[in-house]
């Protein structure tokens, strides 16, 4: 039991350590240790409470009685205090949200602060709020199965003429569903009043860029003129989404009416009122010098995205970086 304490304490133990030193971008663990990473920092609450919990049962049925033990009870409690720094960050994040909407405005508007559901505390994964109807499956576009095809979100009570907000999930332009990403933020818009359009889009490598920005503007064309039967307003739509789902964001907001992504549909207007990107990758030139060369980003992209070199062809990834220009 004392061995086993031990064990299970240096686990959780690294996943706390990798939440405050992930992996460099080329490392070979770079994936497990972002998606470690992202579990431990949106979760860090619940991972201490499994470690408290854990830790008792193990001194329960005897982990202390030998030495290795007692160094599992110090390698458990050490990492407790990066956790609760990790409460302690998100915790601000309210007031940091707050000063930037101020920067930006010149005054924030009045936060809304009301108390967060007990369930989905308790069981994040558990992405459900009763006053949401959701249409599922609905499609966009032809000749890409499932991957053209979205859910509508908005209040179970109807409405009529509502704000848009579309959002395009991430996964490196090569995995990612439209059920699995920012459900707090489309249950929580839905539930105010907003239609939520979540879609899903062609990926790589089956796909060649630019079919990913051609389904978000597609589905842009699809809200024109269907989101008005659920409740929406066709001349007020919002974009977000995260990682990849941030590039395609701000790509398409920033590309409104443009023919080479809008195939076939190039008379639909695709221009947006607002468009907030999230942690997306914006620049696939590396004019930065973010430290993405050949071996990391840009050499996936140039494999698996495009599917061309940039010494080949550097317009192309010019076309498909919004910060270009």
């Amino acid at each position: 039991m004392s061995w086993a304490f031990l064990a299970v304490s240096i686990w959780g133990a690294a996943f706390t350590v990798n939440a405050h030193w992930p992996r460099k971008p080329r490392s070979y663990f770079l994936v497990p240790s972002f998606f470690a990473g992202w579990v431990t920092g949106e979760l860090a609450a619940h991972h201490l409470s499994w470690q408290a919990a854990a830790t008792a049962v193990f001194v329960a049925f005897g982990a202390l009685d030998a030495w290795p033990g007692w160094v599992g009870l110090g390698i458990t409690l050490a990492p407790w205090a990066g956790l609760l720094a990790l409460v302690a960050s998100s915790r601000r994040s309210a007031t940091e949200v707050d000063a930037a909407i101020a920067g930006a405005l010149g005054a924030a508007p009045e936060p809304e602060r009301g108390r967060l559901p007990r369930l989905p505390l308790m069981i994040p994964f558990l992405l459900r709020d009763r006053r949401v109807k959701v249409a599922r499956n609905l499609r966009y576009a032809e000749g890409a199965g499932r991957r053209h095809l979205l859910d509508v979100y908005g209040p179970r009570e109807g409405t009529s003429g509502a704000p848009v907000l579309l959002q395009v999930h991430g996964g490196g332009w090569t995995v990612g569903n439209k059920r699995q990403q920012a459900l707090p933020l489309v249950m929580h818009m839905a539930a105010r009043g907003w239609v939520v359009v979540a879609i899903n889009y062609r990926l790589s490598p089956k796909s060649t860029f630019p079919a990913h920005i051609e389904d978000v503007k597609r589905s842009i064309a699809w809200i024109r003129e269907h989101i008005a039967d659920h409740g929406g307003d066709p001349d007020f739509v919002c974009i977000t989404g995260g990682s990849a789902g941030g590039h395609l964001t701000a790509l398409a907001a920033l590309t409104p009416n443009d023919p080479e992504y809008q195939p076939g549909f190039e008379q639909v207007d695709t221009s947006l009122r607002a468009a907030v990107p999230f942690y997306g990758v914006y620049d696939w030139t590396n004019r930065g010098r973010h430290g993405r060369g050949r071996d990391g980003l840009g050499g996936f992209i140039e494999r698996i995205v495009l599917k061309r070199r940039f010494d080949d062809d550097p317009a192309a990834f010019e076309r498909g970086s919004p910060c270009a220009g």
